[in-house]
């Protein structure tokens, strides 16, 4: 082979690779976010558990690194936390200080129909805060926390739930707008695997409304959608009214 043939066809390699390598990020950019997703959450739990086993681990939760490329996170409880990997499986590991993470509640004037931020709660707790309105096509559900409805485990299935919460005022039976239909454990243990602090109670459109006060939001959108890191969010609370935020990560257990 000639050296000017040789040449040309390192040229013509060169061009090819680069093609390609263009052509992944393309491909990337319409859909393999998705794959690149599911890889990492699938390294997340795998890993999970022996990285929560460290002290000063307090969770994991998939954010974005260089080129918005979903990375795994580590929630650690102070900086510095020792021997925290780099990558795992060949996903890029990145520490998140986050301090201890606690499941409480922290409270207003009764309503009815009780609008979306009101104060609720379990007879036994302080108060919390009515998050939605929720229906399952038949029935419609106040939904709020664990700690907010269930009372940390406590409660049974069918206790009361008040608005406004206990601490505001709200006395059992008489401010009761429905009943705790079901709950999500919350798993107290050190190295627990925690992905939700929910609870719903099955309520009535005469107790229950859908929308906030009128400093709030309104009525939210009926559309559900994922969650992803970026995206702009507001929530009205029963201490801190509106606030708006963004996700800084998803798919987190801590």
């Amino acid at each position: 082979m000639s050296r000017r043939i040789f040449l040309r066809t390192l040229l013509a390699i060169i061009v090819a690779v680069f093609g390609l390598l263009s052509l992944s990020g393309d491909l990337y950019a319409q859909g393999r976010s998705d794959e690149a997703f599911d890889r990492v959450a699938e390294v997340q739990d795998r890993h999970t558990d022996a990285l929560m086993a460290r002290p000063g681990v307090v969770g994991t939760a998939i954010g974005l690194g260089q080129g918005a490329r979903p990375v795994l996170l580590v929630l650690l409880q102070y900086g510095g936390v020792p021997g925290i990997p780099e990558n795992l499986e060949a996903v890029p590991v990145r520490v998140m200080v986050t301090g201890t993470i606690y499941a409480r509640g922290d409270m207003t004037s009764k309503y009815r129909p009780a609008p979306i931020g009101a104060s609720t709660g379990h007879p036994d707790i302080t108060a919390g805060t009515i998050g939605c309105r929720v229906t399952d096509g038949t029935n419609v559900y106040a939904l709020s926390n664990n700690h907010v409805y269930a009372n940390e485990n406590r409660a049974n299935i069918g206790d009361n739930v008040l608005q406004p919460g206990p601490y505001d005022g709200g006395e059992n039976p008489g401010d009761a707008i429905g009943t705790l239909y079901d709950y999500e454990p919350i798993n107290f243990r050190g190295n627990a695997r925690n992905k939700m602090d929910a609870a719903i109670a099955l309520s009535s459109t005469s107790e229950l409304d859908n929308a906030t006060l009128s400093d709030g939001y309104g009525v939210p959108s009926k559309e559900t959608i994922q969650p992803y890191v970026n995206l702009a969010v507001q929530k009205y609370g029963r201490t801190t009214e509106l606030t708006t935020g963004y996700v800084s990560a998803v798919n987190a257990t801590v």
